[in-house]
């Protein structure tokens, strides 16, 4: 996205109200209706759809036409009290076919019209017949195009981040009301273009349709029907590695806002641009953050040439104030900057939102917008490091288990290494396979299901390194196995529990632990001892997968002892930190079976 970059430009921090005035009743689940359109979106097919409920209006129009003609009212028809005998006049009639080339809809051809020309309080009759069907109105004219609530341009280029190798842009679908029938078209320039449909939380794939090409563009449709329980992700990407493009991406029902992670965008705040409920005062851009995992520092630069720049990060749910900045003029430079740098506590479940903007009102121009959600853990070896690697013998070995990562990801890892003798691995926490390795700065890998991932740092003594990664979380992880006893010692090269930062002078050193259902041969619980500790031992249990703490322990007495319970899926990291400030020391660590 080196030009101008997708963006929503909308308030996402409210439900969205709609005027319904101009087209009467909506037919068939489908509360929110654009003024232009009362049956997009609908499922024609629908048993919902009631003549009765149709045709009311008409009922009370003939009724004294019906009692001149025939002296009385008929109400032979029990659904809707009309005479079976009149006939419906139809202003406009489309005739068409379903077959393979229209969208699915629950594994079904489907076809959508909008339904324009509509005058206050008119009562409109839809009538439909099967096989080559024929689609008629009383009032108005049916036509065949989508009505967006919102739509959002962008770019695909070699700035953003990758998805199995393919470049994608990323938006959070929100103001969905439950069980609403939602449409979403991509017309894509320059690329053959991908649709998919996300579960945010989980990263589960929800739905996937790839576009028909013609001449150099690329038509995508996708429907899905609508869940509370599901916050939507929608991705936009290529169908070929490395293609780039311009696209549009639209939706019938809902608000888009773009997410991004670890990527600059160049962008503009012009006329058309809304404000947001926490600053009124100027136009502004919305961006959601994406992919950004408890333990991470969120870092914000929002440089202009132009303007005084203006930033805040909000609650993308709420949109509760945070914390803000405003720039400050680089006279080198030659622009105006604000920063922002945010840890946010251990047990938040924040979605975190940015607005770009400028500090004068009404101002407008163009920006940069940098943003890095990486985390990273620095480390080293001295002469008394406990682990040795068992084939290389003259180097010492760090693992480190790479957590919170979503199938299909590309994770980048990068070591800054102040020696030339390291060694990186990429191992499969499970099974101690080797995937990669490699003495280069970084490795890349995607995501593949059913992997835990473990990065292995080899080095010699005296040199220190720094690990980053552009995705998911960094713990230090020691294989483990049952009934195993291991001796080691907190000391200042080892990686720091992040989560335990209360006050920001203060450095807790941590040990990790990793237990897998391959280690642990089945059991359903084990004692976890932490004895012998020349500190005050704290121990966190961390989901292997998703880096969420489940439970934390504190030393009392001479041993520190936790019956961890197993469930079926989960697999481990038992994290043992000191209770205070830059503690060391040696202790001992034991994995057991449970026994009352």
């Amino acid at each position: 996205m080196a030009e101008q970059m997708t963006r929503s430009n909308l308030n996402i921090f409210g439900n969205p109200t709609f005027d319904d005035s101009g087209g009467g009743e909506p037919l068939v689940n489908f509360n929110h209706v654009s003024q232009e359109s009362d049956i997009i979106g609908t499922d024609i097919t629908s048993d919902v759809v009631t003549v009765a409920q149709a045709l009311e209006g008409l009922r009370q129009e003939s009724l004294s036409n019906t009692q001149e003609q025939r002296g009385e009212m008929s109400v032979n028809d029990p659904l809707t009290g009309i005479n079976q005998e009149q006939s419906l006049i139809f202003t406009d009639q489309d005739l068409e076919i379903l077959d393979s080339s229209d969208p699915l809809y629950q594994e079904g051809d489907n076809g959508e019209y909008g339904l324009t020309g509509l005058g206050d309080y008119e009562t409109v009759t839809l009538d439909l017949q099967p096989q080559e069907f024929v689609l008629s109105t009383t009032v108005a004219e049916p036509t065949n195009q989508l009505v967006f609530s919102d739509t959002e341009t962008g770019v695909l280029d070699s700035v953003d981040q990758t998805h199995q190798g393919r470049y994608r842009d990323e938006y959070i679908l929100r103001g969905l009301e439950d069980q609403q029938t939602v449409m979403l078209n991509l017309d894509s320039v320059g690329f053959g273009s991908s649709l998919q449909l996300i579960n945010r939380e989980t990263g589960e794939l929800i739905d996937q349709y790839e576009g028909t090409e013609t001449e150099g563009t690329s038509q995508t449709q996708l429907m899905f029907t609508s869940n509370n329980n599901i916050e939507y992700l929608v991705r936009v990407t290529s169908t070929g590695e490395t293609t780039t493009g311009s696209y549009t991406l639209g939706t019938t029902l809902g608000e888009l806002t773009l997410g991004i992670s670890d990527q600059p965008i160049e962008g503009s705040i012009t006329e058309s641009d809304g404000t947001v409920d926490v600053w009124t005062i100027s136009n502004s851009d919305v961006y959601e953050i994406t992919h950004f995992s408890h333990f991470q520092t969120i870092n914000i630069k929002l440089n202009s040439f132009d303007q005084t720049t203006m930033l805040l990060l909000i609650d993308a749910d709420t949109g509760d104030h945070i914390t803000s900045n405003i720039g400050h003029y680089n006279s080198e430079e030659g622009y105006y900057s604000a920063n922002l740098n945010y840890t946010p506590k251990s047990d938040s479940n924040t979605n975190y939102a940015i607005v770009a903007s400028f500090y004068q009102a009404d101002r407008l121009g163009d920006y940069t917008l940098s943003v890095d959600t990486n985390f990273s853990l620095s480390g080293g070896f001295n002469s008394n490091h406990e682990t040795v690697h068992p084939i290389l013998k003259n180097r010492f070995m760090d693992n480190f288990l790479v957590s919170d990562l979503q199938v299909g990801e590309d994770v980048e890892l990068n070591v800054n290494s102040h020696s030339s003798s390291h060694i990186v691995q990429l191992f499969n926490q499970d099974t101690g396979d080797v995937l990669q390795t490699t003495n280069e700065a970084d490795l890349k890998f995607t995501v593949e299901e059913g992997v835990n991932y473990g990065v292995r740092i080899l080095g010699q003594a005296g040199d220190t390194y720094d690990l980053t990664t552009n995705t998911g979380l960094l713990f230090d992880s020691n294989p483990i196995g049952l009934n195993q006893t291991i001796t080691n010692s907190l000391d200042t090269s080892d990686a720091t529990a992040y989560f335990k930062y209360f006050l920001s002078n203060h450095v807790y050193y941590s040990d990790g632990y990793y237990l897998s259902r391959e280690s642990l041969n089945g059991e359903t619980q084990v004692t976890i001892t932490i004895e012998n500790a020349e500190f005050l031992p704290d121990m966190y249990i961390i989901n292997a997968q998703t880096g969420d703490i489940i439970d934390s322990y504190s030393y009392h007495g001479e041993v520190l002892s936790y019956d961890l319970n197993i469930d079926e899926g989960i697999d481990y990291l038992c994290l043992v930190t000191s209770r205070y400030n830059a503690q060391v020391g040696e202790y001992t660590f034991t994995v057991n079976s449970y026994s009352s």
